[in-house]
């Protein structure tokens, strides 16, 4: 099945070069030259499409900035210490949170591993083509306060409102202001049967509102964590410690 120059820049400009290689590997390969025609084509489609899902999910992991690039859910470590659930973690992997839009709440002592296990949640979620974005909360409110006008931060809250999975790491660390549970009820109220949340905090839902302060909008909040989440809690084994000690190739 040999290639004009005009065919292989017409598949430059359909931005399909792949299909050159494809067909020059079934060229040299022997066994292809007795396949059908439809028997060839099966296999560039089947080739192609897992180069292009390939891409595709490369960029998304890019494009969703996590803390740790490398995170997966194969390589977190279910220590019998950690007392962590891996066949939920399993579960959690098939995404089926993103289409029944169940939001996800990490919290436990600093250095448990919360951040690693948020970042391999959404290389699952690329994996599945999902839009993903890992932001730390203190960032999140940065980049918001920044913006001159009105209008620049209504397109910045519709901007995290439609991601497919939103992951916000260090949720309360410091106690937010006014301004910020305001930006935070919105942005929640937007996302809310739409699209999952992922919180990780050192502060389980049940002490974010003293955490907050009281008040309709932090209750809100609360409440929508507390009765219409997946909630996993980690123990104080100190992973940070315990990988210094190991000094082993995989974090968390």
């Amino acid at each position: 099945m040999a290639l004009t120059g005009e065919t292989i820049r017409k598949l430059g400009l359909l931005k399909l070069p792949e299909l050159v290689s494809i067909i020059a590997e079934q060229d040299s390969v022997a066994q292809t030259m007795s396949m059908t025609f439809d028997e060839r084509m099966d296999c560039i489609v089947d080739q192609l499409y897992e180069i292009k899902n390939e891409n595709r999910i490369r960029t998304l992991s890019k494009s969703a900035r996590f803390k740790y690039p490398q995170a997966d859910l194969s390589s977190m470590l279910f220590l019998p210490e950690r007392e962590l659930d891996r066949a939920m973690f399993i579960n959690i992997s098939s995404c089926v949170f993103v289409q029944t839009c169940k939001n996800i709440v990490l919290y436990g002592p600093t250095g448990c591993g919360k951040s690693f296990a948020a970042c391999s949640i959404g290389k699952a979620a690329c994996r599945h083509l999902y839009k993903t974005k890992y932001i730390r909360f203190p960032d999140l409110m940065s980049s918001y306060k920044e913006l001159a006008d009105h209008s620049a931060r209504m397109r910045f809250l519709r901007r995290f409102s439609r991601y497919d999975v939103l992951i916000i790491d260090e949720w309360l660390k410091d106690v937010p202001s006014d301004q910020e549970i305001s930006f935070m009820f919105e942005l929640v109220e937007r996302r809310e049967d739409v699209h999952p949340t992922i919180f990780c905090s050192q502060y389980s839902p049940s002490e974010w509102v003293t955490r907050m302060g009281a008040s309709v909008k932090s209750e809100s909040i609360t409440d929508k964590f507390i009765y219409d989440s997946l909630l996993v809690g980690f123990n104080d084994f100190n992973m940070r410690n315990y990988l210094a000690k190991q000094n082993p190739k995989k974090w968390c």
